[in-house]
């Protein structure tokens, strides 16, 4: 197996997510956010297998050094797309970022008061809520809210697991 195209193969993939994802976001707006990111996520995902192909048929290789150079590749891959997604879901969910935005857009700023009446607790927690429900990612029975997206469940339980590995507790605020 050719070592170049092993070590692009990662790179084009992410690249490939990139450009496909802010494709798919600006160009389709039915896909809406998180589908565009699953969109471009798994179009690097096939990246990733075709050019792994590519290199086997052209290079060759042992089964352990196809199976490793595979398995290699896919866990880079996947770093590089969820470094991509945490930096899509920065710039879009991070309250701190939203309110520099805000700040940036108002010539002479904002006022204190201004600031509560756009950032309230409540509204805040409205607004998200609103957003999941109408997202259909969360459904409400009564006064309980639940996870209705299987997907969203999964990243909850990848990204709970992943905390608890990091920062060794179940929460950064404990």
């Amino acid at each position: 197996m050719d070592p170049a195209l092993a070590l692009a193969t990662p790179l084009a993939a992410a690249g490939a997510n990139v450009v496909s994802q802010t494709l798919a976001h600006r160009f389709h707006r039915s896909f809406g956010l998180m589908r565009s990111i699953m969109f471009g996520f798994g179009l690097g995902l096939f990246v990733v297998l075709i050019l792994h192909y590519v290199n086997y048929s052209l290079y060759g290789g042992g089964p352990g050094d196809v199976l490793g150079l595979l398995v290699g590749n896919l866990l880079i891959y996947g770093c590089l797309g969820y470094l991509f997604f945490q930096f899509v879901n920065v710039g879009e969910a991070s309250i701190r970022v939203r309110i520099l935005r805000e700040l940036a857009a108002v010539p002479g700023g904002m006022t204190l008061r201004e600031l509560e009446a756009c950032y309230n607790d409540e509204l805040i927690l409205e607004t998200r809520l609103g957003r999941l429900l109408n997202n259909r990612q969360i459904i409400q029975h009564g006064d309980r809210f639940l996870v209705h997206s299987p997907v969203l469940r999964l990243l909850s339980g990848v990204m709970q697991t992943m905390k608890s590995l990091l920062l060794r507790r179940a929460s950064e605020f404990e």
